[in-house]
């Protein structure tokens, strides 16, 4: 229809197809996460789930799945065995220094090794450069949202935001891995 009323050249209706596509499934997936959150009575955790993970995610890079189908089955589960070990890891009473030690270890990992290169959707040096900008923009505020957390006693969100810094540094593995290989 765009290509019709010349809104959009032909020679970019991949790259709009591609956008429409990624919007879709990003969609798709913060909606399931969202009703999961919704029916185990996590909803507010849900939505710090994703203020804190999507923007991170979006600037440091890491796994990326063959398929929207694999994406969207990957992302839910990630959420999933994160909800599981915050649950576990709480139940466990850990002092309030090894979750922060977890945290400075997954933040200092993402500092050093962001923004990962995505060897399917290669972007260039200075894209490059403002992701690495963002991320560091992001990590920052994260943290300073931690600290706050904590001094308002809010435990419940400040592990949802160290389980998330550990889980995007443990996806950033393969996706580095892979990097070294090529």
């Amino acid at each position: 229809m765009m290509l019709t009323y010349n809104i959009i050249a032909e020679d970019m209706r991949e790259v709009y197809q591609y956008g429409v596509e990624i919007l879709l499934s990003s969609l798709f997936t913060t909606s399931v996460i969202l009703l999961i959150a919704s029916q185990t009575d996590t909803l507010i955790t849900g939505i710090w789930y994703l203020v804190v993970s999507v923007p991170l995610k979006a600037t440091v890079g890491g796994y990326h799945a063959s398929t929207y189908t694999k994406c969207f089955l990957f992302s839910t589960l990630e959420y999933l065995i994160q909800s599981l070990l915050v649950h576990m890891l709480t139940c466990l009473s850990l002092p309030s220094y090894q979750w922060c030690v977890l945290y400075v270890c997954s933040v200092l990992y993402i500092y050093t090794h962001a923004p990962v290169k995505n060897i399917h959707h290669p972007i260039s040096e200075r894209l490059l450069q403002k992701n690495r900008i963002c991320a560091v923009f992001f990590l920052c505020s994260d943290t300073l949202a931690l600290i706050i957390l904590y001094a308002l006693h809010k435990k419940r969100f400040a592990y949802w935001t160290i389980a998330t810094m550990f889980m995007i540094a443990v996806f950033i593995l393969p996706a580095q891995r892979k990097e070294m290989r090529t």
